[in-house]
């Protein structure tokens, strides 16, 4: 959780070149930036390759790209609501 934060123990984000890389090479395409960073082992190692996590978080993203996060978050979870409901 504290990676997320964007620093390291120095105050560094130590993979934050890489990250950006990834990012200029798939352009506005979320799905293109979700195969990438799940492809980075460094990030999410082998769960990276696990189909359900793909499957996941590869329309996780394009619904963050196309709503943007605070319209993303309150449609699922209403859609949660919905299904606890």
């Amino acid at each position: 959780m504290r990676y997320v934060a964007g620093v390291d123990e120095a105050g560094q984000d130590p993979m934050a070149a890489e990250q950006t890389a990834m990012a200029r090479a798939a352009g506005p395409d979320p799905e293109a930036l979700a195969q990438a960073m799940l492809d980075a082992g460094a990030i999410f190692g082998d769960m990276g390759q696990d189909p359900r996590v793909r499957d996941a978080a590869v329309p996780a993203l394009a619904r963050l790209t196309a709503q943007g996060s605070r319209q993303a978050f309150v449609r699922q979870a209403l859609a949660c609501w919905e299904l606890a409901s």
